[in-house]
């Protein structure tokens, strides 16, 4: 008896792993990934899509800043100086 149930202890969680990743990747496709900026591409089209992906994503100013100062790399990171995502959304 105890050797019928380690079969269907392995299929039990072989099933919960399969269930575990379907959920992790329907997650994973929910949320859309934030473009970056690396100064190489106009601002205005990285600023457009930007607020597409945190309105999309549902991210709160917090999570927003700090995305937005993530995406933001290399020399353009030196040249927004304000550096908030505000300050530059509102000059769309």
């Amino acid at each position: 008896m105890a050797e019928e149930a380690l079969p269907e202890a392995a299929s039990g969680n072989r099933d919960i792993a399969q269930e575990t990743a379907a959920i992790l990747n329907q997650q994973q496709c929910a949320n859309l990934r934030p473009p970056s900026f690396d100064g190489t591409t106009e601002v205005d089209e990285f600023l457009c899509r930007f607020k597409h992906v945190r309105v999309f994503n549902g991210w709160e100013a917090e999570e927003t800043e700090l995305r937005f100062d993530m995406a933001v790399t290399g020399p353009a990171k030196r040249g927004l100086l304000e550096g908030t995502y505000n300050h530059y959304a509102d000059q769309l």
